[in-house]
């Protein structure tokens, strides 16, 4: 499969699971959430990136759209061009090729989704299939 072709599939399966997770989310009431699956532990709700549950799914879908976009309009050479980053993992002066950090994010992604998904499965609630090629936006 062409580079290309594989990082528009990762976008579109991304956005596609994304919109499923937000989907589900967006019917669970707080008075469900604190019956059937509030995690234990200590909470921070002074601690809070999104003012609200719609800002946040907002936010999620122009990023993967803007993601599906970079995919469609970018040229193929795009993916393969490095990108210098600096970590406290492995120091300065390491390049990757953008294609290699764009698995990386929608690889840590689908573990994010993965956290969620756990939660709502102890809540009883059916999250759906996640499989590439039951994806309905795939060019597939």
């Amino acid at each position: 499969m062409e580079d290309r072709v594989w990082a528009r599939e990762m976008a579109l399966y991304n956005k596609w699971q994304n919109e499923t997770l937000f989907g589900v989310c967006a019917g669970i009431g707080t008075a469900d959430y604190m019956e059937k699956g509030a995690p234990e532990g200590p909470f921070e709700p002074s601690v809070q990136v999104w003012p609200d549950f719609q800002s946040l799914r907002g936010a999620r879908e122009r990023f993967d759209r803007m993601l599906v976009d970079l995919t469609e309009t970018k040229p193929p050479a795009w993916l393969s061009e490095p990108v210098p980053l600096t970590s406290e993992g492995f120091g300065p002066g390491r390049s990757f090729p953008r294609q290699y950090l764009m698995m990386q994010l929608f690889n840590h992604g689908t573990h994010h989704r993965s956290q969620v998904t756990a939660e709502l499965h102890k809540m009883g609630l059916a999250y759906g299939n996640t499989d590439i090629p039951f994806n309905p936006h795939s060019l597939f």
